[in-house]
């Protein structure tokens, strides 16, 4: 089984006698670097790994460092990076990314102290039990709210989605 940052997943697949990770999205939803800027692209990458000893390459599975590098933005005291340029499979993927609502990703939305995932951190995550596994061993201060688009017990006829009770409540 290949590794993520969900840990360990089960739809790894072979391909050409390697491990294929179908939730890899290194080399999509990437900034185009103008060819000017590569040169630089590549100083920044060396300066970089230099400064905190690792590659902002190893984050190309799920963040735009194209994109990152381009904005000339910098990483607070954790060495964590702007939402703006997660990607899709990011496990905390937000309605702040640039790529929230392209090819059909909706991002989860932060809170004060929150976070409310989308169907797309559940899907790849591979589920709520990995979310909330992920969420407790890297962002134990947040709180992991309930999806917006999981269903509801109403206590009367079924089922609602929680996003069908708040729309209701604002007419």
């Amino acid at each position: 089984m290949a590794e993520s940052k969900f840990g360990r997943f089960g739809d790894a697949k072979f391909q050409d006698d390697r491990i294929y990770d179908p939730k890899d999205f290194t080399g999509k939803f990437d900034t185009t670097i103008p060819p000017e800027k590569k040169a630089a692209f590549g100083e920044w990458v060396k300066a970089q790994t230099k400064s905190t000893g690792k590659s902002p390459l190893n984050d190309q599975y799920d963040y735009d460092v194209n994109g990152y590098f381009l904005s000339g933005q910098g990483a607070d005291g954790r060495g964590h990076m702007t939402d703006q340029f997660k990607k899709p499979n990011h496990p905390t993927f937000s309605d702040e990314s640039q790529w929230n609502g392209v090819q059909g990703y909706v991002g989860g939305k932060w809170g004060n102290d929150s976070y409310t995932p989308s169907s797309t951190n559940l899907e790849m995550a591979g589920g709520k039990k990995a979310l909330d596994d992920y969420f407790q061993r890297t962002e134990p201060q947040i709180k992991l709210m309930p999806s917006a688009s999981l269903p509801v017990a109403t206590g009367r006829n079924g089922q609602y989605r929680i996003s069908d009770l708040t729309n209701k409540a604002a007419r």
